[in-house]
């Protein structure tokens, strides 16, 4: 039987990685025996993606290079099919609102997002994960140094873009935006309204201050400017520099068209976009009475699009849904048009979904990581019915830890949990042979772990499978007390504690959230009950949903206190390594819900923000500088590292041009993909 590239090297490395496993290695293949091939249903991984952090690569003063022409190529004429039924692994829970301005956006929602709502951005990233002016939508970017150390951006529009409806688009629309998202109104309706924060004038115009944005302008119908600031001021005073950066025109990827019409209730008037002297602004400012119903249909049922597709429906009990193809939309950054009519998109999560593909109930499923499932499907490639892709997965299984509160604000908790896991042996039963580990907060699709797989290797502790070594954590972290305040004995006393601060003293107690579907939480649970108390530490779980698990993270419940949440880490970008945001100290994020952790740490920003402050082009620095943050990011653990699974797409074999991989995602794959 044939196998994919990818799952023949897992298979060449498995003796390798048994040894490496007792030697550390940054990622260790891992297999299964034959009896072990378990459902291996993951658990999904939440969207922790922010709006990035600026983009702030040195350019050339007043840079003037126009964008390339768009490459209009279709791909080949041949049978067109219809529709096809793109099934859903990651749990989609029917917010379509966006991960740059919502906080309950999972995955999958996301993905649907970018291809029903997102288009016509500044810049987009091509197949190879590389930052493009979209020469499609935009006729000129200029970027100019500004005396005060930040850039001046300018934009000009191209003309004949519409929307979907076919309404024309102009740069009002995509000032609309700027203006609209960081609104007060946007926030109190339920947005994330700091996506424009490296913008001057951000922190007055998104607090009410100012009902002008100082550094947005309007030019003219087709042009307006973006004063992007040398640093972002905190409200604690923390200063956060947005220059250099190695690629600084991904700060105008979420600066796209806004009809904004379709975001005030019905019967409100839209307000103009108007130019001052001291920046744009409204000619009525926003209320939160003026948008919420809008906010709130756009969200969840959109009706208009300036991206691929258009929605159509979605059934939030069945969770399935449909869009197609936005007959208006001019194409991506080189002037790619999607060729499939339709795409009905369905929750396969939790399913029997390999039956769903055998049968034909579901035409294309991405990321499956489940070995047995793939031996199976790929019986079916072999057969001539399905195509593949073969990758690693964009995301890291295991558990996120709340950083702030109970024993795992403790790094040495952290540290034990992870040495007390054999994170070897689930993988194995995860993946049967077809994912890796890790020891840092990297996959192995990323470029920059490629280049320094060697030194990361030698560097980071692999936290191999040991109790004692993972009590010592705990004796060496101070939980060393009894709940008496006295010595901790072992076979006496059932849990640690330690004195704090405040001369109280806290159990070592930790408790865990996950999926009652999910497999890999039940071998999870089972291990950390069965291991945690051996070295002193209570363990308790509980199952909620899917979605309940995402308003935990985005700390949407009252009082949501937990130690662990068994999910993937996702939100790995393209190009860049940028973490700024999963990670954000920024207070007024924070408060919104981002930064699932509450890892308040500024040495630990400083260094994920040292990787996108490197100099264009200067990839030797660059590199060393992902290294420092991997150290650190190693020895705090806010996320506990449990294993990458591969990630397997499987798709009708007359589907040509799919070559979808875990970085760019099926909104780039789908766009150029056709039957033939």
């Amino acid at each position: 039987m044939k196998r994919s590239k990818l799952s023949v090297v897992l298979a060449a490395l498995l003796a390798l990685a048994m040894v490496l496993s007792a030697c550390g290695s940054t990622a260790e293949t891992t297999a299964a025996p034959d009896s072990q091939a378990a459902d291996t249903t993951e658990a999904p991984a939440a969207d922790t993606t922010e709006a990035p952090a600026a983009d702030t690569t040195e350019a050339p003063a007043a840079d003037t290079t126009e964008a390339p022409a768009a490459d209009t190529t279709e791909a080949p004429s041949g049978e067109t099919k219809n529709s096809v039924t793109l099934g859903l692994l990651q749990g989609i829970v029917g917010d379509f609102g966006g991960s740059e301005y919502i906080s309950g956006s999972g995955v999958d929602d996301d993905t649907m997002f970018r291809l029903f709502s997102h288009g016509y951005s500044v810049s987009e990233t091509d197949r190879d994960s590389k930052y493009e002016v979209n020469a499609t939508a935009i006729k000129n970017l200029e970027i100019t140094d500004e005396a005060d150390g930040g850039k001046l951006f300018t934009i000009t529009v191209n003309e004949g873009l519409v929307y979907s409806d076919g309404t024309p688009i102009n740069a009002k629309d995509y000032v609309a935006r700027i203006l609209y998202v960081n609104s007060p109104a946007f926030s109190e309706a339920g947005g994330k309204n700091y996506s424009g924060e490296r913008f001057e004038g951000h922190t007055a115009y998104s607090k009410g201050e100012s009902e002008t944005f100082a550094g947005v302008h309007l030019v003219d119908d087709y042009t307006f400017t973006i004063k992007v600031t040398k640093a972002v001021v905190y409200e604690d005073g923390t200063e956060v520099p947005n220059f250099p950066d190695f690629e600084e025109i991904r700060y105008m990827e979420y600066v796209y068209p806004l009809m904004l019409s379709a975001w005030v209730n019905e019967g409100v008037t839209a307000p103009e976009v108007e130019e001052t002297e001291n920046g744009v602004k409204f000619s009525t400012p926003l209320t939160v009475d003026m948008i919420s119903e809008a906010f709130n249909t756009q969200r969840y049922t959109p009706t208009y699009s300036c991206a691929p597709y258009v929605f159509k429906s979605w059934d939030a009990n069945g969770k399935i849904g449909v869009m197609e193809i936005n007959p208006n939309f001019a194409g991506n950054w080189e002037g790619q048009k999607p060729q499939i009519q339709q795409i009905i998109f369905k929750d396969v999560y939790g399913s029997t979904y390999t039956d769903e593909l055998k049968t034909g109930s579901v035409d294309i499923i991405c990321t499956i990581g489940k070995g047995a499932d793939i031996d199976t499907l790929m019986d079916l490639v072999d057969q001539g019915v399905l195509g593949y892709n073969a990758n690693y997965a964009n995301s890291i299984q295991g558990f996120v830890c709340r950083c702030d509160t109970t024993a795992t604000q403790f790094k040495e908790v952290r540290q034990a949990i992870t040495q007390a896991l054999d994170r070897q042996s689930i993988a194995a039963q995860m993946t049967q042979g077809y994912g890796t580990t890790s020891n840092g907060c990297f996959t192995p699709v990323l470029w920059m772990y490629e280049e320094t797989r060697d030194e990361l290797d030698e560097v980071l502790d692999p936290y191999n499978y040991d109790l004692a070594a993972a009590e010592q954590r705990l004796i060496d972290g101070g939980w060393t007390l009894n709940k008496d305040g006295g010595e901790y004995v072992k076979g006496t006393d059932d849990f640690r504690y330690k004195k704090l601060e405040d001369g109280s003293l806290m159990k070592c107690s930790v408790n865990c959230i996950g999926t009652p579907t999910s497999t890999f939480c039940e071998i999870t649970f089972a291990m950390c009950a069965e291991n945690l108390p051996q070295i002193g530490m209570e363990y308790t779980f509980e199952k909620l949903e899917w979605a309940v698990c995402l308003q935990y993270l985005a700390r949407e419940v009252e009082d949501p206190v937990y130690s662990l949440i068994c999910c993937g880490h996702s939100g790995f970008t393209a190009g860049v390594y940028d973490v700024t945001g999963t990670y954000t100290q920024n207070p007024s994020a924070i408060a919104v819900g981002e930064n699932a952790y509450m890892l308040i740490d500024q040495h630990f920003d400083d260094l994920a923000r040292a990787i996108l402050n490197t100099e264009a082009g200067d990839e030797e620095t660059y590199l060393k500088n992902f290294v420092e943050f991997q150290k650190y990011w190693n020895e705090l653990l806010p996320h506990i590292p449990i294993y990458v699974p591969a990630s397997y797409d499987f798709y009708p074999a007359n589907l040509k041009n799919f070559d979808n991989d875990t970085l760019t995602g099926i909104r780039q794959s789908i766009l150029y993909a056709y039957f033939e």
